[in-house]
């Protein structure tokens, strides 16, 4: 499985890293909103770069989905950074865990779930719409491999 994540995401980056642009009227509303933000909220970002930047995000947000399409019991690949320690700590002492975009949720959800830490998520809307039901599912799974109620 590996190698065909590999294939995809290799797909994807050419696809969305080779600065083709904008082709749609949503895309243009997305880069619309996302430029207005980027001004709004860090000006010293200049215009230039807001189409790299754009460009960027986008393809974060559609490999999250990717990585989202190979999440079964187990995550098919190494992780760097996880700290095993983190559930024990979080079980004695409850904290929030915000990723704030620097990273997925999905997996940040996927390895609570795994250790048995309960939580809740708080999504916006859209995430909602287009990844709730891959959330309640994972839930679902891990209740079931567990035998308990998490």
């Amino acid at each position: 499985m590996p190698n065909n994540y590999r294939i995809k995401l290799a797909e994807l980056k050419a696809r969305l890293g080779n600065g083709a642009g904008i082709r749609s009227k949503q895309q243009l509303n997305a880069f619309a909103f996302f430029s207005a933000n980027l001004t709004n909220f860090m000006p010293a970002i200049p215009y230039a770069e807001h189409d790299k930047l754009f460009r960027q995000a986008t393809l974060n947000r559609q490999w999250n989905a990717l990585d989202q399409q190979f999440f079964k019991r187990e995550h098919p690949f190494q992780l760097n950074g996880w700290d095993e320690d983190l559930p024990v700590r979080l079980k004695e002492k409850p904290g929030i865990i915000c990723t704030f975009h620097t990273g997925s949720y999905r997996l940040i959800n996927y390895l609570l779930h795994r250790a048995a830490v309960p939580l809740a998520v708080l999504i916006g809307e859209q995430a909602q719409r287009e990844q709730g039901a891959f959330i309640r599912q994972l839930v679902t799974d891990f209740r079931r491999v567990a035998g308990r109620r998490l």
